[in-house]
């Protein structure tokens, strides 16, 4: 069973004034649909990107290796990312294990989130993906 460990945040500032930096252990979903395409490597980082014509999802976020899709956020933390990156914040993910097949989930893959950008709009999406967390404890 994979398991989430603490979180971690940092502030820093750009030319634009203090942004923040808050970062998570999570994972991709989806992964049983392109495993044929993608072998995800520890250590690799990876993009998100909003996706706007999910049927399913009005707040999907594909995941994205070398401009391919590979797997999608968690619903559970999807408008919490979706959020971040509409609001120009940056998401980053950094596979940290091999998938893991697990019974709630399908197959996952492990990964360090990092989301980057306004203090508001990151302390938000922290208190989501916070409360969103003790929902599945």
């Amino acid at each position: 069973i994979y398991n989430e460990t603490k979180e971690h945040e940092e502030y820093f500032e750009d030319s634009d004034g203090v942004l923040e930096q808050h970062t998570f252990k999570k994972w991709i979903t989806d992964y049983h649909v392109y495993q044929y395409i993608w072998t995800p490597k520890i250590g690799e980082i990876l993009t998100c990107e909003v996706d706007p014509e999910n049927f399913y999802d009005r707040f999907a976020v594909n995941v994205i290796s070398d401009g391919e899709l590979v797997g999608h956020v968690p619903k559970t933390i999807s408008e919490s990312i979706t959020k971040v990156l509409l609001a120009d914040g940056k998401v980053e993910l950094t596979v940290i294990s091999n998938p893991k097949r697990t019974r709630r989930n399908g197959i996952i893959v492990p990964c360090t989130y990092v989301l980057r950008g306004s203090q508001s709009i990151i302390e938000h999406a922290k208190d989501c993906i916070c409360n969103t967390k003790l929902l599945l404890c």
